[in-house]
């Protein structure tokens, strides 16, 4: 029984904690999109490529995501272990 528990336990965890990364990922897209929108026109006429921008979106929000949903997990779960351990001892 305790086995079916801690499966249920373990998917809602990981959902949990990819769904945040999702949504972390998506409002830094929307926020970094907005900023740069706030440029003035003459910014992506001399400075930057259009598709430097997408690249620089796209590749910050992925690395967030990956930090939230796997990284904060891993964390989480070692720390669980450890305690569970130190409390047999």
């Amino acid at each position: 029984m305790w086995k079916e528990v801690n499966l249920v336990f373990v998917v809602a965890e990981i959902s949990c904690w990819m769904w945040t990364g999702e949504r972390q990922s998506t409002r830094m897209r929307i926020r970094y999109l907005e900023a740069a929108l706030d440029q003035d026109i003459q910014f992506f006429d001399t400075e930057v490529r259009t598709s430097d921008v997408v690249f620089a979106i796209n590749t910050d929000a992925v690395m967030v995501q990956d930090a939230i949903s796997e990284k904060v997990k891993l964390k989480n779960m070692s720390l669980c272990c450890f305690f569970a351990l130190c409390s047999l001892i």
